[in-house]
């Protein structure tokens, strides 16, 4: 019953966000508010079981590509970057924003896990950095300008966080080529 719960709470997310009513969740699903009530305790236990699920599988896809022997580090870099996340499907940029402002303490929850992704590539680029595949540059300061891109995408609300998808693969391609033209006059 819960799976069922949720993944309707979803579609009520993705069509009206988090302010959807537990009435209208409860008539989607032909069951009574006390059933849901019965399964959850409020709708912010939905709210964060969902987004906690979500962010949980993003993570999951990174550690994935990282994991793979197959790739090399600038396939694994596009690829990484280039995931696509059903978080993103159900909170489009005003929903996703609307219910980090009505629940407050869902963004440190959901920061917590984007945390442990950062982390994991942040210690996947260092030991390239140390087998010699990356330059000696300071990994934490890469970090920072791709945590903040996607940060300013995520919190402008004139984009959409789903501009992530074609924004950070584009920067890791010009953090792959750099930003001189080879042969050119660097005066």
């Amino acid at each position: 019953m819960k799976d069922s719960i949720l993944a309707a709470a979803t579609e009520e997310i993705r069509l009206h966000g988090s302010s959807f009513r537990m009435e209208d969740l409860a008539r989607r699903l032909n069951i009574s508010k006390r059933t849901l009530y019965e399964n959850f305790r409020s709708k912010n236990e939905i709210l964060e079981r969902i987004l906690s699920e979500k962010a949980r599988d993003f993570y999951e896809q990174h550690q994935a590509i990282l994991a793979d022997e197959q790739l090399t580090c600038a396939q694994k870099l596009k690829q990484y970057f280039s995931v696509k996340s059903d978080l993103y499907n159900t909170l489009n940029g005003d929903h996703f924003r609307e219910m980090f402002n009505s629940i407050p303490y869902l963004v440190d929850q959901a920061m917590a896990t984007f945390d442990k992704d950062w982390d994991q590539l942040q210690a996947y680029l260092e030991t390239q950095k140390q087998i010699g595949v990356i330059k000696d540059i300071d990994i934490d300061v890469l970090i920072m300008m791709l945590r903040g891109i996607a940060r300013s995408i995520v919190y402008d609300n004139k984009r959409n966080p789903e501009e992530c998808l074609h924004v950070l693969p584009e920067a890791i391609d010009i953090l792959l080529r750099g930003i001189l033209n080879e042969g050119a006059d660097n005066a």
